[in-house]
């Protein structure tokens, strides 16, 4: 089977999609033979098949070499293979996948330490883009460059990092890039809250964890479970709430609580608590939990810092905080333009400035 087969068993207007985002547009009344012999053409090239590839996740560029190695491979999840899927280089097939011959012979032509190189650049850059927009909704590029740089060691040369950015419009990412800025794919939905954004956020500076936690928040699902999370849940248990169901109530607090609505709003919402019996007591408890709960919990108007940290912060007047230690003669990477022994060089502990609590160590 050739990769021309294998797209032609798409739909017209995804084939369609695929090649405006290779930059080649055809008009609405071409023939879907003629789309799927211009996008395969394109397909196989061998510069674009490396840049398609290596926006692929580990997982996935594993299914499609063992693909490429046998005439078909299981895979569990067809979620593993959504973005080589969309482009036709992995075809599902009874419980498993397999690749084209065409498909195979243009990756031998790619496949070299060059290729592996180029790809292990990509990945981890989309894991820190995607947990930055959600950690801080919205970043400018230049500083979105600057952090990464300063997480990963400064290995990557700033003009190899955006020429990357470039093209990550081939993958389906939770963030996009427009007009120098890198944004979480929500805000599509409301264009108009991009502006009033970046007016709330001001010259606040940005939350960094250690390299480990931040990639943890690249899971768009992720939230944090604080000690003021699991007051609130076990208040909640109280009332016959288990298993499955409680689970699913916390979530839609803890998500209700990053989108930023107020305890009121949170109240007005139907959380579905069976066996809540809805005294003055219990009301108020309640209020003070979910208060607590959301002055703990990150928020993009605060570039990731919780209510707690923030009041902490105004109150210690204290500097902007890193992860560990740099370079103090390095521009600081949270953003300022000033040398990090200027701005957060000058710093109490990270550890204070996180939980919003006195430095232990003083």
């Amino acid at each position: 089977m050739k990769l021309y087969d294998v797209i032609m068993k798409m739909p017209k207007d995804m084939i369609a999609l695929d090649l405006k985002l290779l930059g080649e547009e055809k008009p609405s009344r071409a023939l879907k033979s003629e789309l799927c012999r211009s996008l395969s053409e394109k397909l196989l090239d061998r510069d674009i098949m490396s840049l398609i590839l290596s926006l692929a996740s580990p997982r996935e560029l594993d299914v499609f070499e063992d693909a490429v190695d046998a005439d078909s491979v299981s895979v569990e999840e067809i979620w593993d293979i959504v973005h080589l899927s969309q482009y036709g280089y992995l075809l599902p097939a009874g419980g498993g996948v397999s690749a084209a011959e065409d498909v195979k012979e243009a990756y031998a032509g790619i496949r070299s330490d060059v290729f592996y190189k180029q790809r292990d650049g990509f990945w981890p850059l989309i894991d820190y883009l995607s947990a930055f927009v959600c950690l801080y909704g919205v970043i400018s590029v230049e500083n979105a460059v600057k952090l990464f740089r300063f997480y990963e060691g400064g290995y990557a040369p700033e003009e190899v990092i955006r020429q990357c950015m470039s093209v990550l419009f081939l993958r389906n990412t939770i963030f996009y890039i427009d007009e120098g800025y890198v944004l979480h794919k929500s805000l599509l939905e409301e264009p108009e809250d991009i502006g009033e954004l970046l007016e709330l956020q001001g010259d606040k500076p940005f939350y960094l964890p250690a390299k480990g936690e931040i990639l943890r928040y690249a899971d768009d699902w992720f939230f944090e479970k604080t000690p003021e999370y699991y007051d609130t849940r076990k208040f909640l248990s109280g009332f016959g709430v288990s298993g499955e169901e409680l689970e699913a109530l916390m979530e839609d607090i803890c998500y209700a609580l990053q989108e930023e609505e107020t305890v009121e709003d949170l109240m007005d919402m139907d959380l579905e608590i069976k066996g809540f019996k809805k005294s003055r007591e219990n009301t108020m408890r309640l209020k003070m939990l979910l208060s607590a709960q959301r002055n703990a919990t990150r928020m993009w108007t605060n570039r990731g810092f919780t209510p707690n940290e923030i009041m902490a912060r105004a109150a210690k007047k204290g500097p902007k905080a890193a992860p560990y230690d740099i370079d103090r003669n390095a521009p600081c990477p949270c953003g300022s333009g000033k040398k990090y022994k200027d701005c957060c060089g000058n710093i109490i502990s990270f550890k204070g400035i996180k939980t919003g609590k006195e430095d232990p160590e003083k």
